[in-house]
């Protein structure tokens, strides 16, 4: 389940290599072991996660509070039937059309069950950053620790500090940097004084801080050993698909902030659905959102699904669902039960009665 692409050097030590070697090809010199080393990850990402969202759907954020009405006869008539959107909100809509009045574009966009109307073009923005998060297969990695790297950039060294206070670059050699979901195994684990350090490689060292060991939990006794169910780490924010005792996926996941804390617990869900609108208010904001890709709610408006609103997986960032990014939440909703199999809703029943959401604090 892994993209296969070596991390190299960061680009700034990249340059230095270059030179180095440069310099040392004119002086007879030969480079040193940190010019030549490659950093032991490789990124677990998506070429172009559009590819895992349900088909036909063009997103934009809507910017401003802005007028917005039911036919072109309207706008020419600067009928305006409602407002929507603000400023201080995150509301995003589903565009389906497009016409020009007067020079300017207004599209016609939907956010609700059924409800679509024509918005000006200069109250929205198309800038949409979809996460190419992609979990890893654990199936060919049995004995090994793998960890994701959740933050932008995670520096590698040549060995761990030793005191807590002193600066890493007194005490190692920096020789490059990850980025957000690079996938690494953890061959070694030190604490010092300045913290937990995991070696990755030979001479490889990074801040446990950094990433998320993918370690999955042992099954809950009300789950049969031949059952499939879905395990979510609320404190290490990772979620795990096993079939049984077996592990067989594993990815980060942003889970509910505090204060908004998503539930702890076993369940099933009550309903499926290939994508389905959400608004409500979160630490003071507002926020609706139009067509959230594949939707389980196992327990009243709790739910998992995909998110095209943010990429920081790894993170808590919601009001209590667990986010996915948009390839993790398909291959969830396709492997789990029931299935959509092709419709827009799906509710178990005695032959698919749901595959458990385990939720562990």
């Amino acid at each position: 389940m892994v993209h296969g692409r070596s991390v190299r050097l960061g680009r700034t030590h990249r340059v230095l290599c270059v030179l180095a070697i440069v310099g040392a090809l004119v002086v007879g010199a030969a480079p040193s072991a940190a010019e030549e080393h490659e950093l032991a990850a490789e990124s677990s990402t998506v070429d172009n996660p559009h590819d895992y969202m349900p088909p036909g759907k063009r997103y934009a954020r809507v910017t401003e509070r802005t007028p917005v009405f039911e036919s072109r006869d309207d706008i020419l008539d600067d009928r305006v039937s409602d407002r929507h959107g603000s400023a201080d909100a995150e509301v995003w809509v589903v565009v389906h059309d497009r016409t020009e009045v007067d020079g300017e574009p207004y599209y016609l966009a939907g956010w609700d069950w059924n409800t679509s109307a024509w918005i000006p073009g200069d109250s929205l923005s198309f800038s949409l950053t979809l996460s190419p998060l992609r979990g890893v297969d654990l199936t060919d990695r049995s004995g090994r620790r793998p960890a994701l790297v959740h933050v932008d950039s995670a520096p590698v060294h040549d060995a761990p500090p030793a005191e807590a206070g002193d600066e890493i670059h007194h005490t190692s050699s920096r020789l490059g940097a990850l980025t957000r979901y690079d996938l690494v195994t953890v061959k070694e684990e030190v604490t010092t004084a300045a913290g937990s350090w995991y070696r990755i490689g030979s001479d490889q060292w990074i801040d446990s801080e950094n990433v998320r060991e993918l370690t999955p939990g042992d099954r809950p006794e009300s789950i049969d050993a031949d059952e499939r169910w879905i395990e979510v780490n609320l404190r290490k924010q990772t979620l795990f698909a096993h079939e049984g005792d077996t592990p067989l996926f594993a990815t980060l996941v942003s889970t509910g902030r505090e204060g908004r804390e998503t539930i702890t617990g076993l369940f099933r869900p009550w309903i499926v659905l290939r994508s389905a609108p959400m608004r409500g208010r979160s630490f003071g904001l507002d926020y609706d959102l139009a067509h959230v890709p594949w939707v389980v709610y196992f327990e009243g408006s709790f739910a998992w699904h995909g998110t095209y609103w943010h990429d920081r997986f790894g993170t808590r960032m919601s009001a209590g669902c667990i986010n996915l990014s948009p390839h993790d939440a398909k291959w969830l909703i396709e492997w789990a039960e029931p299935s959509l199999d092709g419709a827009a809703v799906a509710r178990p029943d005695e032959r698919q009665p749901g595959t458990w959401v385990y939720i562990r604090g």
